[in-house]
């Protein structure tokens, strides 16, 4: 319909659009007149083509002239207006007469006691089926099946009016019911209430989309607790949030024990009533699988249903500044700063991302990584309601194999990785093994990729891969589009619509073009501070509103911004200042070389020195001199590293990204380092 369509039509499904064809057709496939029903018949430029991989149901469901057939039955007026009375599978067939049950239920519905109706079929051999009318009761009302019968006497047609009417407390529901039953559960069983806040933690399971589904409907927040952190920093957050409830998913299953050493009281406690002295406010963990155990809560045992109601009516108190989730910041030392989302937040981050892809249109998506970090949480279950796509986690935990195994089964078309899957799919010789030829391209995020890597996945694969720019305090603020020239790939793109971006000094002053400095961004979608740390947030944001995200970075002319290095990660070798990023970028490009990180080493004669800490790419077999020997000439003397040191793996922290402190430590530990001062040095 549209916005001046006439009352007497606004319970209709208006008219087709634009370039859409639409008729209404008998059992054997010919038009039927206006105001007849029959089965909805559809054809569309937009329209898919078949199932995937199944050409059976395809040649079911699509004519040779492309109608789709909707399994709807329906009736157009003589103005062109379509009207639903039922599905095809759904017709209750009564000696000889079709009786559409949502003609029947909207009679039904009109008894002031009841509140919600379903018309099945019953079958009976005298008359092949009968009718049925299912219903639930308003609330305050006490009415008898037999009573409700009669009250339809001489209101329901002789062929349409049920011979049962049967009174049921709840009826059962699919996957959205889950979401409803589960938020029930938390309002009645667990008591939670709008403004409160409940922690999660675990691998990616179905319990995370639900968990959050549940508490975002009823306005309570939800902490998203990294795996890897210690305990300390877990009893920190949900000591600062006020948690009420802690969810702990299916797997691994040592979350029982963290959780026991966490809370003392636990397995000793009633389920549901927890009484602990650190933890006041908490009174209940919820646990899913083997990790469900003594003080626990079943996660399977928390929904209720038939309560749309009360949920509903703690929906509309639910405002879009309430705060939806927490995210830790990353960060390998000290406390994980918490960054609160608000629904406004949640929703507009994910709109700021512009629909790019055309023919490669976004229908199935996957991600990597834990999806208590905020790109995996987002692209897991905000976005597939928003953008109607289908979201793929291949496995509780991220492995590369599984990841492409997905990408050929599922036909993934779409995904959201960091650097090390990105590189995997340009040169991991696995690739071949599997039909790859869905996914058409993905965002990256984390460190951005490197343009050669672009170039090959390009080339390679056709996959258009785009580096993002963004943080858990901004949320995503530019990327580069399908479009862009190769000259920009290795760059992070242009701010989105209503971001604003600087790079200044040290004083905070813009520079000129192409100068570096650090980025400065201004959004809308931005954090206000973190959460109950006024001294860190006044630490990053100016008065005047501009985050500090702690990145070197530089502009060029037509606006496009690459970053080259962090703030904290500057090496300063004989006053030089050196950023870590620029010589990565040259160290990749040897064939042998997977992952490199360049590290400081503290040396008294030049302040620091540089090191090349290095990962290889499977079956290359170098050594550390050679790769010294290959980059001569290659790399100027300023930044050319006096060591490279090869690793069978680089130490990470509880986000994934490199642990740089770790791994300077354990570079230190290799490298004999000139520990007196000499006059000749």
């Amino acid at each position: 319909m549209v916005v001046d369509d006439n009352p007497d039509v606004w319970d209709t499904s208006g008219r087709p659009f634009q370039n859409i064809e639409l008729q209404i057709v008998d059992e054997e496939g010919c038009p039927v007149e206006v105001g007849e029903k029959g089965e909805v018949w559809v054809r569309s430029p937009l329209s898919f083509r078949g199932y995937y991989g199944d050409i059976e149901k395809t040649k079911q469901t699509i004519t040779e002239n492309g109608w789709i057939k909707m399994g709807d039955i329906g009736k157009l007026s003589e103005d062109g207006y379509l009207t639903i009375v039922g599905r095809i599978k759904d017709i209750i067939i009564r000696i000889a007469s079709k009786i559409h049950p949502s003609e029947v239920e909207s009679l039904v519905i009109t008894h002031p006691a009841v509140n919600s109706a379903q018309v099945v079929a019953i079958p009976d051999y005298r008359i092949n089926e009968d009718v049925c009318a299912c219903v639930k009761l308003n609330e305050g009302y006490n009415v008898t099946e037999e009573e409700l019968k009669t009250f339809f006497e001489g209101k329901i047609a002789e062929f349409m009016k049920p011979s049962y009417f049967l009174i049921f407390d709840s009826f059962p529901t699919g996957a959205t019911g889950k979401v409803l039953d589960l938020a029930a559960g938390f309002l009645l069983k667990l008591g939670l209430r709008r403004g409160d806040s409940i922690a999660i933690i675990g691998y990616n399971h179905v319990e995370w989309p639900l968990i959050t589904g549940a508490a975002r409907a009823i306005g309570v927040s939800v902490a998203n607790l990294q795996i890897g952190h210690t305990s300390e920093t877990f009893k920190k957050i949900l000591i600062k949030v006020s948690c009420k409830a802690l969810f702990i998913t299916r797997s691994p299953d040592t979350l029982y024990q963290m959780a026991c050493e966490m809370i003392p009281e636990l397995s000793e406690s009633i389920p549901g009533d927890l009484n602990s002295k650190q933890f006041p406010g908490l009174k209940s963990v919820i646990a899913a699988g083997s990790n469900s155990k003594s003080g626990t809560l079943n996660f399977a045992d928390i929904s209720i249903s038939g309560c749309e109601e009360e949920v509903a009516k703690a929906a509309k108190k639910v405002t879009i500044d309430d705060v939806s989730h927490f995210n830790m910041t990353s960060g390998t030392t000290g406390t994980p700063k918490l960054v609160p989302y608000t629904h406004f937040r949640t929703l507009n981050g994910n709109l700021f991302v512009p629909n790019q892809f055309d023919e490669k249109k976004v229908n199935i998506l996957t991600g990597v990584g834990n999806m208590a970090h905020i790109v995996p949480m987002q692209s897991s279950q905000i976005a597939p309601l928003i953008f109607g796509t289908t979201a793929v986690f291949p496995a509780p935990i991220y492995n590369f194999e599984k990841f492409i195994q997905a990408v050929e089964s599922e036909r993934i078309s779409f995904f959201l990785v960091r650097i090390d899957v990105a590189v995997n799919l340009a040169y991991n010789p696995i690739c071949d093994k599997y039909d790859l030829s869905s996914l058409k391209a993905g965002f990256a995020t984390g460190s951005p990729i490197q343009s050669d890597i672009i170039f090959e996945l390009n080339k390679k694969r056709g996959i258009c891969v785009l580096n993002l720019y963004g943080a858990t305090e901004t949320s995503i603020v530019s990327s580069m589009v399908v479009d862009d020239s190769p000259d920009v790939w290795g760059t992070s793109g242009r701010p989105f619509a209503n971001v604003e971006i600087q790079i200044v000094d040290k004083e905070g002053r813009s520079v000129e073009v192409g100068e570096k400095g650090e980025v400065w961004v201004r959004s809308p979608i931005a954090f206000s501070g973190y959460y109950g740390d006024i001294e860190k947030t006044k630490q990053t944001i100016t008065e005047n509103g501009w985050i500090k995200m702690g990145d070197v970075g530089k502009i060029n002319e037509d606006g496009y911004l690459t970053i080259v290095g962090r703030i904290k990660d500057i090496i300063i070798r004989r006053a030089a200042k050196i950023h870590p990023s620029e010589v990565e970028s040259l160290i990749i490009t040897h064939p042998a070389v997977n992952i490199a990180q360049v590290i400081p080493i503290p040396d008294y004669r030049i302040g620091e020195d540089v090191c090349a800490c290095v990962t290889l790419n499977e079956g290359f077999n170098v050594t550390e001199e050679e790769l010294k020997t290959f980059f001569e000439g290659k790399i100027i003397d300023l930044m050319k590293p006096s060591y490279f040191l090869i690793f069978d793996s680089l130490p990470s922290g509880a986000t994934g990204k490199v642990d740089r402190k770790e791994l300077q430590e354990m570079a230190i530990g290799r490298i004999k380092l000139p520990d007196t001062l000499h006059l000749h040095d």
